[in-house]
């Protein structure tokens, strides 16, 4: 029997490759480049806060460095998982499958 938890996580592994680069065809297509002031404005908030461009420590996959940190931060889109679920996890009896995932 199919397993929908493992066919959520085979597709979401899609989304991204293991340098974190996101690989959704089209997704940056409507993306338009930084006009001259929000660089501007890119530029002081760098000088302001030079201890955030620091990239974390962390043992985990890093996200691809595509990029200056505020550009990453300010003109990038993300992609990142915030909750997963499958099958029952209420009282009582469950099943060894679960019925669906999200």
């Amino acid at each position: 029997m199919p397993n929908p938890i493992w066919t959520l996580v085979h597709l979401l592994g899609t989304m991204k490759n293991a340098a974190g680069e996101i690989t959704i065809d089209g997704l940056h297509d409507a993306v338009e480049p930084p006009a001259p002031e929000e660089l501007a404005a890119i530029e002081r908030l760098a000088a302001r806060y030079r201890g955030l461009q620091e990239e974390p420590r962390t043992e985990a996959p890093r996200r691809a460095a595509d990029g200056p940190f505020y550009d990453r931060l300010c003109f990038q889109r993300p992609l990142t998982i915030n909750g997963f679920h499958g099958g029952y996890g209420g009282p009582g009896t469950k099943t060894v499958l679960p019925n669906e995932a999200w």
